[in-house]
């Protein structure tokens, strides 16, 4: 096992920088997720730790070895791609020992090693089979087979599900997960989905424009995102974003919400710096399992149906909060249909605030 380190590494292309100042340590034995929209550089960052680019300036670490300028073949890294990258005229036993035979290892340790992997990634009665004659769940488990077999001290997924359909993304996210708690290697692992990110990683690097937003457990990042943008791009469905105005509540600050005739007093968390909002406008975030259906003795909102959603375990239900759209996460219900009403508390322990400028969580 490996640890990683990325001190400052920034990346140009021309007069475009692609990456900005990125810092990251990741112990041995991590599972580190690059997550965020297409463009914002995850990618771009994936092959600088691989040796495929050259960063601009900036150091990269593995293990006890900064690997600036080292060749990919000698940085000790194995590296799984969103194509399979198979050979289609070699078997799948070909295919994992290839990589193996171009470094020389002696024919009967290349065997042992393809029967090992391939146990522990269940492809035995797959060995003699070509790539066309495979699934695409199991051209991936080849992908990753291959990569195993050389036993290295760092691994790299880039997208490696995005090929495949719901229901295999499912069962190849579990064994992958699986695969790395057998092993331990330290791993990277890039995607645009959060769920993934969120299953996955022990530590999620969230990014956007080349730059981490935050970089933390999946706990930390729904429950404390640092800004607006995380607490949009984890959580599914995504958190409530409501406009409101901070007042003076008893001892403490509270914002008053309203849904068409009811009008409903919330106090607010008592966070660092909340007092310099006194009578300013601020963005409440409420995930849609923090609004809770209340009985009609209760203060509540009385807001109206719009969409109803049944999903199995949960129904999301659409309305409207102080004029804007809001989903609510509720238990399965009979009764619930457009144009009925849910009477809502936001959990006040479950409130997260924001700045409206700058998008920054408020008490950070």
């Amino acid at each position: 096992m490996q640890s990683l380190k990325l001190v400052r590494v920034n990346k140009q292309f021309g007069n475009t920088p692609v990456l900005r100042d990125i810092h990251l340590q990741v112990e041995p034995g991590e599972f580190l997720i690059l997550v965020g929209p297409s463009g914002c550089g995850k990618s771009t960052l994936l092959n600088c730790l691989a040796g495929l680019e050259d960063v601009s300036s900036g150091e990269v670490w593995i293990g006890d070895r900064m690997v600036n300028g080292v060749s990919p073949r000698d940085r000790d890294i194995a590296m799984v791609f969103q194509s399979y990258a198979l050979y289609p005229n070699m078997d799948v036993r070909g295919n994992i020992a290839f990589g193996m035979e171009m470094r020389g290892v002696p024919r009967a340790e290349r065997e042992q090693r393809v029967l090992e992997v391939a146990r522990m990634l269940q492809m035995e009665d797959l060995l003699d089979r070509r790539p066309g004659q495979l699934s695409g769940g199991q051209r991936q488990r080849v992908a990753m087979g291959r990569a195993l077999a050389r036993q290295p001290g760092l691994f790299l997924f880039d997208e490696p599900l995005s090929n495949l359909d719901a229901k295999l993304r499912v069962e190849m996210r579990a064994e992958i997960k699986l695969l790395h708690q057998r092993t331990r290697i330290t791993s990277v692992y890039v995607t645009h989905d959060q769920i993934e990110a969120m299953t996955l990683g022990s530590r999620i690097a969230i990014m956007k424009d080349g730059a981490i937003q935050q970089f933390g457990t999946p706990d930390d990042l729904y429950q404390r995102p640092a800004n607006r943008f995380v607490a949009s791009f984890i959580g599914s469905p995504s958190m409530n974003f409501i406009p409101a105005t901070v007042r003076r509540h008893g001892a403490g600050h509270g914002v008053e919400l309203a849904c068409e005739a009811s009008r409903l007093a919330l106090d607010l968390p008592a966070l660092p710096g909340l007092a310099a909002y006194e009578n300013q406008d601020i963005t409440l975030g409420i995930r849609p399992e923090a609004l809770q259906c209340v009985a009609a003795d209760a203060p509540h909102l009385a807001c109206p149906i719009a969409l109803v959603e049944p999903t199995g375990p949960d129904t999301l239900v659409l309305t409207h909060i102080h004029g804007q759209a809001v989903t609510v996460r509720v238990a399965p219900q009979a009764g619930l249909a457009p144009g009925g009403k849910l009477l809502l508390a936001p959990d006040p322990a479950r409130l997260v605030v924001f700045d409206p400028k700058t998008g920054q969580r408020i008490g950070a």
